[in-house]
């Protein structure tokens, strides 16, 4: 991964499609596009194309890869013409080619590491990853980490059929700190295979009440609650996830403990819940029965480290005020 940039912009997306005359549309396959199974392109592209629909038209022998009618299994080369009749529509409105105009720019957009294939971005606490908060008004402030990045990115990377930046992992609304996007395919690829094989470690400050003296590592079977939506210990033969944190005692702060909290799982609310399971609940994190805090729990992650290729990519970004 270098650290060029593509900064010309795209007059014209390379995956537009080719309305034929004969009522079909064409498609080529860019290089974001490669190894991508065929039925799962048209499901990205066709959004509004039902899966039944879909699976219909390769039945039928009505999606071609050149000249030849391909399954959905099909793997996808760069550089492929795909053309899919569409002349059945299936019921409502026509299909939507996945052309959304960018989210408008928003303030306060900091990119602390890019290359080629990977961004990390800074997320302002009370900012979602991704999504909307339908309670709030249509406005800059409702748009998610995902929507300023893709707008950021919308002009600087190869069109796609079927690929679109997105995070690769999320952080809560109000824990801020780095997420890390996926600008290509083979980014996206490598971070979660990465993920997969424990070559990602994340770190966390945190402040987590009462005194913690010595470095401990927590271990625990969690269970989320879907219908409460918290994390907790698992209870007999309820289905668990391991989760282990290496926590490090930085500072005592009035009774409390500014820490530092190593992750290479992600488990939802994994800090947080785990915190509260060994008597340390974060200061103001209500939901996990911390103690008031006016500002609410402070939790941030700071830095991530990523072997690559025998190297090690460190990408940190500590507040000059903690907390």
């Amino acid at each position: 991964m270098n650290d060029k940039l593509n900064d010309k912009p795209n007059d014209k997306p390379d995956d537009a499609p080719n309305k034929n005359k004969d009522g079909t549309i064409s498609l080529t396959a860019q290089e974001n596009d490669a190894g991508r199974r065929l039925d799962r392109i048209l499901r990205k592209h066709f959004p509004a194309f039902p899966l039944s629909f879909i699976n219909r038209l390769l039945r039928e022998k009505k999606v071609r890869v050149g000249d030849t009618a391909r399954h959905g299994a099909y793997r996808v080369v760069p550089g492929d013409v795909i053309t899919v009749a569409t002349a059945a529509q299936p019921p409502g409105p026509p299909p939507a080619l996945n052309y959304a105009e960018p989210a408008p720019s928003t303030p306060a957009l900091r990119i602390v590491y890019e290359d080629d294939d990977l961004l990390v971005a800074d997320k302002p606490v009370g900012v979602l990853t991704h999504g909307r908060d339908d309670g709030k008004a249509d406005c800059a402030e409702n748009q998610s980490l995902e929507s300023r990045v893709s707008a950021y990115l919308a002009d600087k990377i190869p069109a796609s059929l079927s690929f679109r930046p997105g995070p690769l992992h999320r952080l809560d609304r109000n824990t801020g700190g780095l997420v890390v996007f996926g600008k290509s395919l083979r980014g996206a690829r490598f971070f979660t295979r990465a993920t997969q094989h424990g070559h990602v470690k994340k770190y966390y400050l945190a402040l987590a009440g009462g005194v913690i003296a010595k470095e401990e590592v927590w271990e625990d079977r969690l269970f989320r609650d879907k219908k409460d939506k918290k994390t907790r210990a698992a209870n007999g033969d309820e289905p668990a996830k391991k989760a282990a944190t290496r926590i490090r005692p930085l500072e005592p702060r009035n009774g409390a403990t500014l820490i530092e909290a190593e992750i290479s799982s992600g488990k939802t609310h994994q800090i947080r819940a785990q915190c509260a399971l060994h008597g340390h609940p974060l200061c103001g994190d209500k939901k996990y029965g911390g103690s008031p805090r006016q500002d609410g729990y402070f939790l941030r992650a700071c830095r991530i480290v990523i072997e690559r290729n025998g190297e090690t990519l460190t990408i940190e970004d500590r507040p000059c005020h903690l907390v």
